[in-house]
């Protein structure tokens, strides 16, 4: 009975290499990891713009078909309620437009409250990694709006800052 070792079985040129693979694997881990969570975050951020652009649709249809701006607000609000409170939806009328019946009016979102159009999206909050690292809240300005005609006439609508 001729014993068989394993050495004897693998050749010569296949042992030097052993476990290159496996180094290799752990070097572009952490590269790969970083690619994948970028991927994740961006689809976070994008998925958020989406919900608040479907929003600011359903409350610049609302608006145009005349009805009132709670109302309006409700509508975007609703759309979104994860992320926006109805004061947050704010509705104008766009330059040259009076509120006549054919003319423009403009849903946006104002998170702060300041008359500005924007919502900041965190896109890495300052916790975990990011904090050990030093890096401050990484944030994104979305500004999503929509614009309808009106099938009605509208009063008492202020104007769009130029």
């Amino acid at each position: 009975m001729i014993a068989a070792s394993w050495s004897r079985d693998v050749p010569a040129e296949g042992r030097t290499e052993r476990g290159q693979n496996l180094v290799e694997f752990a070097l572009l881990m952490p590269f790969i990891l970083l690619f994948l969570g970028a991927i994740i975050w961006f689809a976070l951020a994008m998925h958020t713009r989406s919900n608040l652009q479907q929003a600011v649709r359903e409350a610049a249809r609302q608006a145009a078909v005349g009805q009132d701006l709670v109302t309006v607000q409700e509508a975007g609000a609703g759309n979104a309620p994860e992320t926006l409170e109805p004061e947050e939806v704010k509705w104008c009328l766009p330059t040259g437009s009076s509120g006549h019946v054919g003319e423009s009016i403009r849903v946006y979102i104002d998170e702060g409250n300041d008359g500005t159009e924007g919502y900041s999206y965190t896109l890495a909050p300052a916790t975990g990694v990011f904090a050990f690292f030093g890096v401050s809240n990484v944030e994104v300005n979305m500004q999503p709006r929509a614009t309808a005609r009106l099938e009605k006439s509208m009063t008492g609508v202020p104007a769009c800052a130029p």
